[in-house]
């Protein structure tokens, strides 16, 4: 277990719990952002990345409790690359679209 400051790296099954009192931003190579709030618990289960568009991504990820918002990146631009988010039970809301890029 590590402590996260401004600017860690985070990797490829990682698992991040955000305490009640704090919240967590995250800025992904593919320019996407994740947004945790306080009392999450969200895993990577399987990021790959490599910039190349002729080559499949991937982008697996787990909430495991509590609540996120998220911009998606160039992982999913592609009908070869693997984008999903597990959650035991969700409720999700569709605000619109942005460019993180």
């Amino acid at each position: 277990m590590r402590v996260l400051t401004r600017k860690s790296d985070v990797f490829e099954a990682d698992t991040i719990i955000v305490s009640a009192d704090a919240y967590a931003k995250i800025k992904m190579v593919d320019s996407a952002m994740l947004a945790l709030q306080a009392n999450t618990e969200f895993a990577f289960n399987t990021y790959e990345f490599d910039g190349n568009p002729e080559t499949p991504d991937a982008a697996i990820m787990s909430m495991i409790r509590g609540s996120f918002r998220t911009i998606s990146g160039t992982i999913g631009d592609e009908d070869a690359d693997d984008y999903r988010i597990h959650t035991p039970y969700a409720s999700i809301g569709i605000r619109g679209t942005g460019q993180a890029r």
